[in-house]
């Protein structure tokens, strides 16, 4: 688990294949990063980044992930040839570490 003074993170919605290279390529302790999360819904992928400390509300983690998520789309498609992968859920990570 990273920093605990970043309590969100954003799902990433897309093929397995993917999601698996923002996994492989996006790792901590770098930023951003992707952290695999699991609840009782299954496990999921989530992408970390200090770009979200301080932040308040799902709504303003929403419009930063997706200038984020536009970068980090160009830069996977040209270097990993990965396809898009798209924000989903805002997840908040309560002081434990456990998503909701």
């Amino acid at each position: 688990m990273g920093d605990l003074s970043n309590l969100w993170g954003v799902e990433l919605v897309g093929a397995d294949a993917d999601k698996s290279i923002w996994k492989d390529r996006l790792k901590s302790p770098f930023d951003p990063y992707v952290e695999e999360v699991g609840d009782v819904g299954g496990d999921y992928l989530v992408l970390r980044s200090v770009q979200f400390d301080g932040v308040t509300s799902g709504s303003d983690v929403h419009k930063l992930a997706k200038k984020l998520f536009s970068i980090l789309n160009v830069s996977l498609s040209k270097t990993a040839d990965a396809d898009a992968i798209e924000s989903g859920d805002i997840v908040e990570f309560v002081p434990n570490g456990v998503p909701e």
